[in-house]
């Protein structure tokens, strides 16, 4: 569970053994999306391409 700056409430999982993390590409939208440094080339588990759109900075208060 976390905490979004203005209070609204969520839950995100994340993956420790990922190499970079995913969000469908509207999610956390208004923290704005930034051109990435550098492409990568991203598969899901089944070997499924995933389309890397840019980086977002999201910013959440995680009181664990």
């Amino acid at each position: 569970d976390v905490k979004f700056p203005g209070g609204r409430k969520a839950e995100i999982e994340l993956d420790s053994r990922a190499e970079a993390s995913v969000c469908p590409p509207d999610w956390g939208k208004v923290f704005g999306l930034s051109k990435a440094d550098r492409r990568l080339n991203l598969i899901n588990a089944s070997g499924a391409k995933i389309t890397h759109v840019g980086q977002r900075l999201v910013k959440v208060d995680a009181p664990f």
